[in-house]
């Protein structure tokens, strides 16, 4: 089993970039990318007394081809996906550790408490990940 789960093609395969480690490295390699972007000088309109940046985050989105752009938009989709589904598993982790009474020195009770201290979700926000 363990040798075809390495195999391309086959669910958990990371020869192919699919596994868990081609999610993150896709991720770093937009985060690369945009930090890159963002360090480039940024064009500016002067409006009245202001300059008002063209370019959110950096990046030009308007001067790319049709195709990279729908590139971007599936990419970050996919990212998006994966960090919530990221979000929603560390959540289950902590409700976990909450539950065993790891945090009850800090003053937590609750799962949902920990969240909104930590990660300043709203209460729905943290009930919601935590379902």
């Amino acid at each position: 089993m363990e040798t075809r789960a390495r195999t391309p093609g086959n669910p958990g395969s990371t020869r192919n970039g699919t596994g868990r480690g081609g999610h993150i490295h896709r991720l770093l390699a937009l985060a690369t990318a945009l930090v890159r972007a963002a360090a480039e000088p940024d064009a500016t309109a002067t409006d009245g007394l202001r300059a008002t940046p063209r370019t959110p985050f950096g990046l030009d989105l308007g001067s790319l081809p049709d195709a990279s752009v729908v590139d971007w938009a599936q990419s970050l989709e996919h990212l998006g996906r994966f960090l919530t589904g990221m979000s929603v598993q560390v959540a289950g982790e902590l409700a976990d550790r909450v539950k065993a009474g790891r945090f009850d020195r800090d003053g937590i009770k609750t799962p949902v408490e920990l969240l909104t201290t930590s990660l300043m979700l709203s209460r729905g926000e943290a009930y919601r990940r935590i379902r």
